[in-house]
C-alpha cells in the first residue's frame, strides 16, 4: 500500500515515514501543501495524511482541490488543530479521518487500516455498481426493442 504524508514538520515527518515504511506501507513525503497537491494528482496513492497548517497550499485547500479534480483518495487529516469547528470543516471539505496531534502511532495505523479497507470495499463497490448499471441499462435496452428476428418469439 503507497501512502503520502504531508506535513512541514521535518520531525515529525521522518518519524512517520519511518513508522509507516516498518509497517509494511511504502510512502512518500511532502513538506508543502502544493507539493502534496501535486503529488497526489499525479500518483496513485492508497491513502494520503495531511496536515492542515502547511506552507503554501492549506490542508483544507489541498483537500478541497483534490476532491474537485475527482481525486477520491482516502484523507486521514493529522493536525495540531483540535476544535470541533477544525474536524467538521475538514470533513466537510472532503476529509475521510481526523486525527489531533499529538497522536498515538498506534491509532494513526490503525486509522489508516480502516481507511483502506473502505478504500477497497468502496472502489468494488464502484466497479461492480457501474457494471450493474451497464448490465441493467442494456437488459432494459433490449427488451425494449422487438426481438431479434432469429427470436422464438418474433412473428413472422
Amino acid at each position: 500500500m503507497r501512502i503520502l504524508v504531508v506535513d512541514d514538520e521535518p520531525r515529525l515527518l521522518a518519524a512517520v515515514e519511518r513508522g509507516l515504511v516498518a509497517e509494511g506501507f511504502a510512502v512518500d513525503t511532502a513538506a508543502t501543501g502544493d507539493l502534496g497537491f501535486w503529488m497526489a494528482t499525479e500518483h496513485p496513492y492508497d491513502a494520503i495524511v495531511l496536515d492542515i497548517m502547511l506552507p503554501g497550499l492549506n490542508g483544507y485547500e489541498v483537500c478541497r482541490k483534490l476532491r474537485e479534480a475527482g481525486v477520491w483518495t482516502p484523507i486521514l487529516m493529522l493536525t495540531a488543530k483540535d476544535g470541533e469547528w477544525d474536524e467538521a470543516e475538514a470533513l466537510d471539505l472532503g476529509a475521510d479521518a481526523y486525527l489531533s496531534k499529538p497522536f498515538s502511532f498506534l491509532v494513526l495505523v490503525a486509522n489508516l487500516r480502516a481507511l483502506l479497507r473502505r478504500g477497497r470495499s468502496s472502489s468494488w463497490w464502484t466497479i461492480w455498481s457501474s457494471t450493474s448499471r451497464a448490465v441493467a441499462a442494456t437488459a432494459v435496452t433490449t427488451s425494449s426493442t422487438s426481438p431479434p428476428a432469429s427470436s422464438p418469439c418474433s412473428s413472422t
